[in-house]
């Protein structure tokens, strides 16, 4: 981390206190607390976590800039694999990040290839057979809908003062569990 540091325009003495310690205002003033060595690391962790968010947004927007994407465009970056299957003992926020972001991209080629063509075949009255898709818009919306969605929650979670993996999990089991039973039983395996 601290190689990065130039390349980011941060100089040591500002920025390895804001991962050591934590400003806390009481009693009209601001309190320095230094952090244990676990609670540091979570900062780092985090930071991290942060930087490759915003890197592969910013990446994500350049590339979709400098291709310039319309309704005539021959170039685009495409993504094969989208029905990849992992099986982990244990997944991560990392893991659920992917999982996440492979859903978005079934959902587009569904969007495109099922459900669009479909609807340009029938407009054209072209005879083709209709073909069946499963629609990921439900796993889409339990992970991403606001305010009740699993991001939102976990957000919401985050930004308490002391809040747990209990309290996540709590919120997790009363409002998620209300929007499972709104969708059909049929799409849980």
């Amino acid at each position: 981390m601290l190689s990065t540091l130039p390349s980011l325009y941060l100089p040591f003495f500002s920025f390895f206190p804001a991962l050591t310690s934590r400003k806390i205002f009481a009693g009209g003033e601001y309190l320095t607390q230094a952090l244990r060595a676990e609670q540091a690391n979570d900062s780092r962790d985090a930071l991290a976590k942060a930087l490759y968010s915003r890197l592969f947004l910013w990446l994500v927007s350049r590339i979709n800039t400098s291709i310039h994407l319309d309704s005539t465009a021959d170039r685009f970056i495409g993504l094969l694999d989208i029905f990849g299957f992992e099986y982990f003992e244990e997944n991560s926020f990392e893991q659920l990040c992917i999982n996440y972001a492979n859903e978005k991209i079934q959902q587009l080629f569904n969007s495109h290839i099922f459900k669009m063509e479909q609807k340009e075949y029938a407009k054209e009255q072209i005879k083709w057979t209709y073909v069946e898709f499963k629609d990921n818009q439900a796993v889409l919306d339990l992970i991403e809908d606001k305010p009740d969605g699993l991001l939102s929650i976990l957000d919401e979670e985050c930004m308490i003062p002391k809040g747990t993996d209990e309290g996540f999990v709590q919120k997790l089991r009363s409002r998620v569990r209300t929007f499972c039973r709104t969708l059909s039983s049929s799409f849980f395996f």
